[in-house]
């Protein structure tokens, strides 16, 4: 026996693993609309890595496309891929959330003094601008539109280009006009996200993987979202191959539920997004249904009956947790109204 124990030991080392994450082929091609519904969070998420790293691109307005190149053809690969968490995190598009890290490519947030006549012109829409500087830097970086607001005797003034540029960088620039106080960020711009709850963000990036994690967050969002999933995912370079590390369920206290599945993986529902009814699979006949909305408030309620429609007439826009069940399982499937 003594003599057998190594030799069995040495049979277990050269064992190969077998429990290895599949890899699904994909595609780092996609059509142009495709590419637009992306290019925003790629130039973020490329924009957020530069300030991380402390790049010498920090500097620079235009953002180098070979750092947000990398990062569509990671977002791409997902896309195009047949992942079996691809539609719950796709189809509606989930997108960067702005915030923390995360600064928007479009915004320039400035405190201004009202007094001025150049802000002024801007708030009463008054083209070209009297302040010949604050013209030039309007029309080099594409600032056409504005939002402008008051709190007590602090003036904010919100400029919005039509192209994605590094708007740390550009601030600088704008310091030197007089009436410019200093730049603001949004109550939201802190290590915390909000509104619907869903985000891409990127983990790393090297010369052969891009891994990014895409988040679902729902019930009570304002405050931070108590419930998320978020899975994160590994893009192969060159091959552009997609393959899911893991996912992880965050539930907190006030969850609606115990279980924390958000998921197409197992019943499809169509069309989703949905706008009258949402149509069910014949397997759901019998099954009960709830809707409820991200505060996990229950709006609607019943029976799948063999027309296999949900009516949805009565919901307002936005985003909803459509839970069937029966004996046997509870199945949980985001979808989005549109109108």
């Amino acid at each position: 026996m003594k003599v057998l124990l190594p030799i069995i030991l040495a049979f277990m080392l050269v064992i190969p693993n077998t429990n290895i994450a599949q890899i699904y082929p994909s595609s780092c091609s996609a059509n142009d609309s495709i590419k637009t519904k992306y290019k925003a969070d790629a130039d973020i998420l490329a924009l957020s890595r530069i300030i991380k790293y402390n790049s010498n691109y920090k500097d620079s307005a235009t953002i180098p496309s070979f750092w947000s190149d990398s990062v569509m053809n990671a977002l791409m690969a997902v896309y195009n891929c047949t992942l079996p968490v691809r539609d719950t995190i796709i189809s509606p598009f989930v997108h960067v959330l702005i915030g923390g890290d995360y600064h928007s490519v479009t915004e320039l947030k400035m405190i201004v003094d009202s007094s001025q006549q150049w802000v002024k012109d801007i708030i009463n829409g008054i083209h070209p601008n009297s302040n010949t500087n604050v013209e030039a830097l309007l029309s080099k970086y594409k600032f056409n539109n504005y939002s402008y607001h008051q709190f007590l005797t602090t003036s904010y003034l919100t400029l919005i280009s039509d192209s994605n540029y590094n708007h740390d960088a550009i601030g600088k620039e704008w310091l030197s006009i007089n009436g410019v106080i200093g730049r603001f960020s949004p109550p939201h711009a802190v290590n915390i996200r909000v509104g619907d709850g869903d985000y891409i963000s990127v983990d790393s990036i090297t010369d052969s993987f891009t891994i990014l994690s895409y988040s679902i967050g729902w019930g009570d969002c304002p405050l931070g979202c108590t419930c998320r999933i978020i899975w994160r995912i590994k893009v192969h370079t060159p091959s552009c191959g997609v393959e899911l590390l893991e996912r992880i369920d965050r539930a907190g206290p006030y969850c609606y539920t115990s279980i924390n599945q958000i998921s197409k993986e197992n019943i499809t529902i169509a069309p989703n997004p949905f706008s009258d009814y949402i149509q069910v699979p014949e397997a759901c006949i019998g099954m009960t249904y709830s809707i409820c909305n991200i505060e996990g408030k229950e709006l609607l309620n019943g029976k799948i009956d063999n027309s296999l429609l949900i009516a949805t007439l009565n919901l307002t826009k936005g985003i909803y947790i459509l839970k069937l069940t029966n004996a046997e399982r509870i199945q949980y499937i985001r979808a989005v109204k549109t109108n």
